[in-house]
């Protein structure tokens, strides 16, 4: 689905709307420091980075190159920006792209405009969207081609890339035009390599017409990890294995570049099952490349790549190599997974930076999970972040890291304290997810771990006991660990919440396949016990679209009633307000907006995020801070004040779903209220009466953009915002 970047004017709105504090409208917040021993981290909330493919575009029109991240972990796009003091994260730039980019991003100007357009992956091929951007104004996308191919025997064929492929895409024959090489989608371990015959036949540059001109491109072809045929020679007969066949077809990649100063484009070439990213000087032309060697090092490097799938991109003269690994089944360092190489004076290239931009982010390596806690009774929250594991040099484990809050509880900041709370590295757990809850009922919260023993294959939920007195620092010993048996798998992605009211802890488990079950615990305080008591609690049940529901409660708008947070696949994050109401349902989830230049979308955080809610600023609502894939922290501040103390909400409004994508729109509030909805420069739209006890259904035709909708209750007044998107 191609989204637009809207030009809204929210700024009337305001003018003319006090919103209500149930809006789900957050705004990046960038300005939170964090340090880690002397070094303060130039973009803590980055949200981190593990595989990336990249390049350079003027995305915001202000005519200087940007750089833009496609991270295949999670998919999202990130754009970051080189400045006097380092490198600056851009994350309003994401919301430029389309939403529905998935396994690689590439960034080429093919019609000569000056402007780059941008090539992605379909499951079908290649397909093109146009830079129409004006020069000088922000990059803007226009789908160009959805489908590139080229003339076979009887019928246009498709110019198929492998989904775990990095094509190369460049004027490779120097006629003008853009070309595209990549592997044999069948696998026989050759390039193919795809001619734009646009200046030959046509007499023009600026289109993508492509004729297969060359099924073993260079003449090389790729038997083995570290084992390369070249001149057209088959690949040996080794080990019992058949001759002219390779030995794997994982996903590649592939770079074209001149990179010993020759003016002839060499090629870089990585593999997904192996660690080296093989340099191959061309021994031919532009035109006609002939590859009859390779090394392992880059012209002039002391070092090698030592991670799975190098990939390698140019960043001007400079080049870039990330793993392009799109799951995280290999155990490898991704806290150290983009190296930067620096062209030198007078040619060759050397490692510069094995972490470059992880450095400056807030990194834990791979799936961080937050929770927060006054853990030293100074009156603000500090932070503990979990993860999937890290690179360690006896294993792949997880640690449990302790950033204590040194700003107040209006000013947050934190610094990193301890880099592995109570010694958890010993147990060598992986998947670890704190939390914190009264388990035991003395009205003290204690620390929840859920954790993954990879020895045993077994998911244990480890309960750490808090001996502090009330009002002093908690403390938390080994001695007072429990291990309660929980029924959970590696499949799910639970919270611990007394659903029931009972007193007892009960367990909400998000599921791989979308759906959340409800374990409630019938047993005791001192004798827990958990039975599935639904398995598609309020409506969530099995969804393929929104897999990896990842829940979590808090007070989002800060009426003293919980809300439910949901995250899952789609990048977005749903808040079901005051969500033990009987009649609370998933289908009345609200999902979080996010503000940019006068526009909102949805959060786009990824496929799989784990979202908390904290009480950063003691005056407003509490902050959206988002574990990512990528191992960072995303923080989102929504800026609204908390309501007077004990006041309560006597009227609500709701509308869903929302974002509206081609659906009808669902209205309702709680008591009799005049509803009208509203243009973003106040003209009615629509508008009707409802007596509180019905849903009103309203199919919108109505162009994409944002509009308001308003309740009327006597002597009350609720807008929500209402994103269209088509």
């Amino acid at each position: 689905m191609q989204h637009n970047f809207y030009l809204l004017s929210l700024f009337f709105a305001l003018l003319l709307t006090p919103f209500s504090s149930r809006g789900q409208a957050y705004q990046y917040e960038t300005g939170v420091p964090v340090s880690v021993g002397q070094q303060n981290l130039q973009m803590p909330w980055a949200g981190g980075l593990n595989a990336v493919q990249a390049s350079l575009a003027d995305v915001n029109g202000n005519g200087e190159p940007e750089l833009v991240l496609f991270d295949r972990g999670s998919s999202q796009v990130q754009v970051f920006a080189q400045t006097a003091q380092g490198w600056v994260w851009l994350p309003q730039e994401r919301f430029r792209f389309p939403a529905d980019i998935t396994n690689w991003l590439l960034l080429v100007d093919y019609n000569g405009d000056g402007r780059k357009d941008l090539f992605t992956s379909t499951p079908a091929g290649v397909r093109v969207f146009e830079n129409s951007a004006a020069a000088g104004q922000p990059a803007a996308w226009s789908l160009a081609y959805q489908l590139l191919e080229y003339p076979g025997s009887n019928a246009a064929v498709n110019l198929l890339v492998n989904s775990g492929d990095v094509p190369l895409i460049a004027d490779t024959d120097g006629d003008g035009d853009i070309d595209i090489a990549s592997f044999d989608p069948s696998g026989t371990g050759t390039i193919r390599w795809y001619k734009n015959v646009g200046v030959e036949n046509f007499g023009r540059s600026d289109t993508l017409v492509f004729e297969l001109a060359d099924r073993h491109w260079g003449g090389l072809t790729e038997c083995a990890c570290k084992e390369l045929a070249f001149n057209y020679a088959a690949c040996p007969d080794e080990g019992g294995r058949a001759a002219q066949r390779p030995l794997h077809a994982g996903g590649k990649s592939l770079l074209w570049q001149d990179l010993n100063g020759d003016a002839v484009p060499d090629l870089l070439l990585g593999d997904e099952e192996c660690t080296y990213l093989y340099y191959l000087p061309n021994a031919g032309t532009a035109a006609a490349p002939v590859f009859n060697t390779f090394d392992t090092k880059l012209p002039g490097a002391a070092t090698a790549t030592d991670f799975p799938f190098p990939a390698a991109y140019a960043l001007g003269d400079d080049i870039l190599v990330s793993t392009n690994l799109k799951t995280a089944g290999a155990q490898m360092d991704y806290g150290h997974s983009l190296w930067l190489y620096e062209q030198q004076p007078g040619g060759g290239y050397s490692l510069t930076q094995n972490d470059f931009l992880q450095g400056q982010q807030l990194d834990a390596g791979e799936e961080a999970r937050p929770a927060f806690i006054d853990i030293d009774a100074d009156g603000d929250l500090d932070l503990l972040l979990g993860n999937r594991g890290q690179l360690q040099a006896d294993g792949y484990y997880a640690k449990l890291q302790l950033y204590e809050n040194t700003g107040s509880a209006g000013a947050p900041a934190f610094s990193l304290k301890e880099a592995d709370f109570l010694g958890l590295s010993a147990a060598k757990h992986q998947y670890l997810q704190p939390q914190f809850a009264d388990y035991n009922g003395d009205g003290a919260p204690d620390l929840l771990l859920t954790v993954y023993n990879s020895a045993a294959n077994k998911v244990r939920v480890l309960v750490y006991l808090n001996t502090a007195a009330s009002g002093m620092p908690l403390q938390f010993s080994g001695s007072q660990v429990q291990d309660v048996a929980v029924p959970l798998t590696t499949l799910d992605y639970p919270y611990y919440y007394d659903v029931t009211g009972d007193g007892l802890l009960d367990v909400l488990a998000g599921r791989f396949d979308g759906s959340l079950r409800l374990y409630t615990n019938t047993g005791t305080l001192a004798a827990p016990a958990f039975e599935l008591s639904s398995a598609a609690y309020k409506g969530f049940a099995l969804d393929n679209v929104r897999r990896h529901l990842i829940p979590s409660v808090g007070d989002a708008d800060g009426n003293g009633q919980p809300d439910l947070v949901v995250s899952d696949a789609t990048g977005d994050v749903r808040i079901l307000h005051s969500f033990l109401r009987g009649d609370a349902s998933a289908a009345a989830a609200q999902t979080v907006a996010v503000e940019v230049d006068d526009s909102a979308f949805g959060a786009r955080l990824g496929d799989k995020s784990w979202p908390v809610l904290a009480h950063l600023w003691a005056a407003e609502v509490p902050a959206l801070v988002v574990g990512q894939i990528g191992g960072g922290l995303v923080l989102l501040r929504n800026g609204q004040a908390l309501p007077p103390p004990g006041e309560e909400q006597r009227f609500e409004l709701l509308v869903y779903p929302n974002p509206a994508y081609l659906a009808t729109v669902k209205i309702q509030t709680n008591a009799p209220a005049q509803i009208r909805v509203l243009s973003m420069l106040g003209q009615v739209i629509a508008q009707w009466e409802t007596d509180g006890s019905r849903i009103l259904e309203w199919e919108p035709q109505l162009a994409e953009g944002m509009y308001l909708v308003e309740a009327r209750f006597a002597g009350e007044r609720k807008v929500k915002r209402l994103l269209i998107v088509r």
